[in-house]
């Protein structure tokens, strides 16, 4: 069967749109923790103070969790939105999120640790 171009068009928007929301998005998602930890730390009030720059970093990292979780769940709704047909679909490609927002996770703790030592040590002087 052939399409009319306009037809060919609009599938390839929709495709798209679902590759937007099956990488891009969960990508934005899962890099949350490391993206809120970069702006806290820029704050005057937070960046003067080693115990506050170690509070945002706990809660930062705990934020990976649920990012993480957030991650997999919007590429997998795309995921099976995109597919055709009824009847169970194969959503399993999510899952790559979690490794992706573990990753976010444990540099994000690094960079929190480093920069709460660095102005512990700097305060200490």
């Amino acid at each position: 069967m052939q399409l009319g171009n306009g037809q060919f068009y609009m599938d390839t928007v929709i495709r798209s749109v679902y590759a937007l929301f099956i990488f891009v998005i969960p990508l934005v998602v899962a890099m949350f923790p490391l993206l809120a930890l970069i702006g806290l730390t820029r704050l005057r009030s937070i960046k003067r103070s080693a115990p506050l720059i170690a509070l945002s970093t706990i809660g930062t990292t705990l934020s990976g969790f649920v990012s993480s979780g957030l991650a997999i769940l919007l590429s997998a709704g795309a995921l099976a939105k995109s597919m055709q047909g009824e009847g169970p679909k194969c959503v399993i490609g999510a899952t790559i999120f979690l490794p992706i927002g573990g990753f976010f996770m444990v540099v994000t703790l690094l960079i929190g640790f480093y920069l709460t030592i660095k102005r512990a040590v700097r305060s200490g002087d």
